[in-house]
Order: structure tokens, then C-alpha cells, then sequence
């Protein structure tokens, strides 16, 4: 039983890290008040841009192609993505509507240049990325066999990627404001946050991560380009089931488990909250906004001369 266990381990985690990357994708995305369901037709892109750019430069590149198609992809998945921001921020259109036309073209455009470039619906790549056991631990027990044998390279990449923007959501002003504009954008609006601006950024970095996740499935285990990733809706499924957070934990009663913020006048006494259900109130005090982490029915410490307010967090752009 043991051996099974061992043996099966390390192709979960192969096959976990790409839905990994791309559920990190649409969680940012999320967290931003944008809806991108077409993580799939952004990782198709990614599997062909990868695919392409392996094959056209691993003559001269030789094994360093495989990154300079992940590269690749990642700005290709970026380009893409900008057709939905586009279409659903700007010309402000049905976000699951837009998501199904990102799909719908990126899985009938890559089939038709790859059958125009190659003759058929298929892209082989030379050459993939070698397995290895990471030195030391691999030879834990227990977990040594389980997680830390035949690992690919980018395995350890996808989870500096994951602390990284579990780090930028919570615990940087830019990871601030793209709360702020997904959980209220008016209250962002008017604190001088560019909502648009911010949107755009979040569905970059879903197109990006989406088609990384393509580029790895590409030289990690499918070795070819076939037209389909086959993940239909499991990123969105593994994001709602995270309740959107990078961490996945949850509270006792069902919400996510992180701190609620409030806005604190600090000439008054009145706490507004950023993340909640009702509508957002009508009156606004002039005086400069501080951040505190007290509930309404709990004071807080006073408001400080060295608190960092909105007009701070705006000043790093």
C-alpha cells in the first residue's frame, strides 16, 4: 500500500502545480472584482505559445528554450487577456460572456495556425524538463518519497510564485487597493484609487499565470500541443472552494479567515467597514482616512500622526 502511495505521489503534485498556477491567476483576478472564466482559453494559448517557441528555438537554444517558451507564454497569456479586460472594464460587458468568447477563440485560433504552420492539429517539442530529487530532502521520512522525489523544476517556482502573491495581496498597498476595488470600488474610487487601472493589472496577471500553467503542462507531462488542456472548470472550482484566498483556510462559519479592515476617521469617531454585504453609506467625512483593524463594537487605539492613510498607499502609484 506504502509503495502505491509513493508511486502515485509525485504525479499529483505534477498534476496539481498547473491547476495550482492558474487558480493563483483567476484568484487575483478575483480579488479585484473581475470574473475570468476563460482561464482555459488562456492556457491553450500559453500550451501553443510555449509549444511554438520551443520548437523554433531549440536549435539554437538547446534545453534553455523550454524557459524562453515559459516566457513565452506568459507574455503571450498577457496579451491575450487584454481582449476581456477590454471588453469587460472598458466597454463594460458581460464578464461570463466575454470569458466564454476568450475561450471560444483562443481554442479555434490556435488550432487553425498550428494546422497552418505544421500541416496538422499537433506541436511536438524536442525536449522537455528532466525530473530530479531535491537534494536532502528527499531523503525524509514520509514525506521525503512523498513530495520531495521526481519533482520538476518548476514545482519549486509555482510555490515561490504562491508565497509571493499570498505576500502582495495582504501585506503591500498595491495588494491594498486590488482588495479595495474588488470589494469596494466606490469607497476606492474615492480615495483616489484607480479602479480601471487596478482591474487591468489583475486580469494581466490572470492571462500570464493561466498561460504559464499551459507552458508547464507542455513540458512537464504532454510533450505536445493537441488543441485543449483539458482542465474544463477545475480552476474555478479549486478558487471557489478556497473561498478566494491564496491560503484556502476558512473561518468556523464558512467565511474567509482573514481580519476584516476598517476605514477610521481620525477626526471622528465613526468606523466604516471595507469588505461587507450592505451598501455602502451615503455620508463620507472630509477628514483623512487611517486603517484599523478594531471592529465597530470594539475601540481601537487612537489614531496616530504615523498612521499610513489612503493618500500614503496612493503614493506608490
Amino acid at each position: 500500500m506504502w509503495d502505491t502511495i509513493a508511486f502515485i505521489s509525485p504525479y499529483a503534485v505534477t498534476f496539481t502545480v498547473p491547476l495550482l498556477i492558474t487558480a493563483l491567476g483567476g484568484l487575483i483576478c478575483e480579488r479585484s472584482g473581475v470574473v475570468n472564466i476563460g482561464l482555459e482559453g488562456l492556457m491553450v494559448i500559453g500550451s501553443f505559445a510555449c509549444a511554438l517557441s520551443i520548437a523554433e528555438l531549440h536549435p539554437w537554444m538547446g534545453g534553455a528554450a523550454v524557459w524562453a517558451g515559459l516566457g513565452a507564454a506568459m507574455i503571450a497569456g498577457t496579451l491575450f487577456s487584454l481582449l476581456h479586460a477590454f471588453a469587460s472594464i472598458t466597454l463594460n460587458a458581460n464578464q461570463i460572456i466575454s470569458g466564454t468568447a476568450v475561450n471560444m477563440i483562443a481554442g479555434s485560433l490556435t488550432v487553425y495556425f498550428s494546422r497552418l504552420l505544421t500541416g496538422g492539429g499537433n506541436i511536438q517539442i524536442p525536449g522537455g524538463l528532466p525530473r530530479f530529487d531535491v537534494p536532502g530532502l528527499s531523503s525524509f521520512p514520509v514525506l521525503g518519497p512523498l513530495f520531495f522525489t521526481q519533482v520538476y523544476l518548476t514545482t519549486p517556482l509555482v510555490l515561490l510564485i504562491l508565497f509571493g502573491c499570498r505576500f502582495m495581496i495582504s501585506r503591500t498597498p498595491f495588494g491594498l487597493r486590488l482588495r479595495a476595488c474588488g470589494e469596494h470600488p466606490e469607497a476606492a474610487d474615492a480615495s483616489g484609487v484607480k479602479v480601471r487601472r487596478i482591474r487591468y493589472i489583475a486580469v494581466m496577471f490572470s492571462g500570464a499565470f493561466a498561460a504559464l500553467g499551459g507552458g508547464i503542462i507542455l513540458v512537464t507531462y504532454s510533450g505536445e500541443f493537441s488543441g485543449s488542456v483539458s482542465w474544463r472548470w477545475r480552476r474555478l472550482s479549486s478558487d471557489a472552494g478556497g473561498q478566494w484566498e491564496s491560503s484556502g483556510r476558512h473561518s468556523s462559519s464558512g467565511s474567509p479567515a482573514r481580519r476584516p479592515m476598517y476605514l477610521r476617521c481620525s477626526r471622528r469617531s465613526r468606523i466604516f467597514p471595507v469588505c461587507c454585504s450592505k451598501p455602502s453609506p451615503t455620508w463620507l467625512p472630509s477628514s483623512p482616512w487611517c486603517f484599523s483593524p478594531s471592529p465597530p463594537g470594539r475601540p481601537g487605539p487612537p489614531a496616530s500622526p504615523s498612521a499610513r492613510s489612503l493618500s500614503d498607499l496612493n503614493a506608490w502609484g
